[in-house]
């Protein structure tokens, strides 16, 4: 545990050149800072562990600049102000952003920030009521325009983002059904959060799996890993189906992103007059407060949850990030780094 003088950071020692280990990430200690006129202080509460960062950590980065070495490793974090020399900035007020896998962060503007209601769970900033939460909600029904009755697929169903997705595509009147690794989380899915069918990406032939579990097509695919995987869909594609490109998890193996199985069937593309739509959540944070709230609502009134897989200690964090990577988690993977002062 690090003495009150003193802070931490987890900062890249060295790349893999392929899926990312535990053991790429060096902890550093350093005196802890002051804050300065105009500046504050944030101590770290919970940090989220992203897929987005996997392709920052290659030579070549991707559309985010590359995590040189010695840089901070990128992640999203929850904080509170623990000391503040800004006008506008107080202490004791809760905000969520790209912090990174720090203790502490020292700010001079709010820019990229957001507050946090203290009367809500802090974790919940970095899931439900955060980019995932605005991820879901948006992809499915704004960029994907998912509609009752239609048959929607979703990839890494198991995690933070194709959970949200089930739910909120369920209360929109579609048929659901999620790709996850190994049978527990399909039974989980299916059982616990109401999707009509779960298939094992694991499953030598996923394809006919799929057809079967899609009777009537497959209409709308979020696709939250990329990879070889959209090929296992093309086939059950219905007329005017809609792939939404949200993640490329599946390609954290590869030293570089540009060499992707990716898809063969073009003519299908084609034929089928198939829409296939990159979505990046930050071109949306406009509307991340309305959405939030509107989520809340629909948490509060128990139709909409998300489970919180938890490891405590800042310590904690590479393990927790390579555990994301190889799906060891159901829902959102975080880490608890410390609590709120108490007022």
């Amino acid at each position: 545990m690090s003495s009150p003088a003193t802070t931490r950071s987890w900062v890249l020692g060295r790349r893999t050149g392929g899926r990312p280990v535990a053991d790429m990430f060096d902890l550093v200690e350093e005196p802890l800072p002051a804050p300065g006129p105009g500046e504050f202080l944030v101590r770290t509460l919970w940090l989220g562990m992203d897929g987005g960062p996997i392709s920052r950590l290659r030579e070549g980065g991707n559309y985010a600049a590359r995590i040189e070495i010695g840089d901070v490793m990128a992640g999203s974090a929850v904080g509170e102000v623990v000391a503040s020399q800004h006008p506008d900035v107080e202490v004791g007020r809760r905000l969520s952003g790209p912090f990174g896998w720090r203790e502490h962060a020292l700010r001079t503007d709010t820019e990229g920030l957001f507050d946090v209601d203290p009367q809500r769970p802090a974790s919940m900033a970095l899931g439900l009521l955060g980019l995932h939460g605005l991820t879901a909600r948006v992809g499915l029904l704004d960029v994907g325009t998912a509609q009752a009755g239609e048959t929607v697929v979703i990839s890494a169903t198991a995690g933070a983002v194709g959970l949200l997705v089930g739910q909120l595509a369920r209360r929109a009147g579609c048929r659901v059904v999620g790709i996850a690794g190994g049978p527990q989380k399909g039974r989980i899915v299916v059982e616990e959060f109401g999707f009509d069918a779960c298939v094992d990406h694991r499953d030598p032939d996923v394809a006919a799996a799929l057809a079967q579990a899609c009777p009537d097509g497959v209409d709308l695919y979020f696709d939250n890993v990329g990879g070889d995987l959209q090929n296992a869909v093309m086939p059950a594609f219905n007329v005017f189906g809609r792939h939404i490109l949200c993640g490329r998890i599946a390609l954290a193996d590869l030293a570089d992103p540009n060499v992707d199985p990716g898809l063969r069937d073009h003519n299908a593309v084609l034929v089928k007059r198939l829409r296939k739509q990159g979505f990046l959540v930050y071109d949306h944070l406009d509307r991340w407060p309305a959405v939030r709230e509107e989520l809340w609502a629909l948490h509060e009134a128990g139709e909409l949850r998300l489970p919180e897989s938890v490891i405590d200690g800042f310590e904690g964090a590479p393990g927790a990030f390579v555990g994301m990577i190889e799906g060891d988690n159901i829902g959102r993977r975080l880490v608890h780094v410390a609590d709120p002062v108490a007022s």
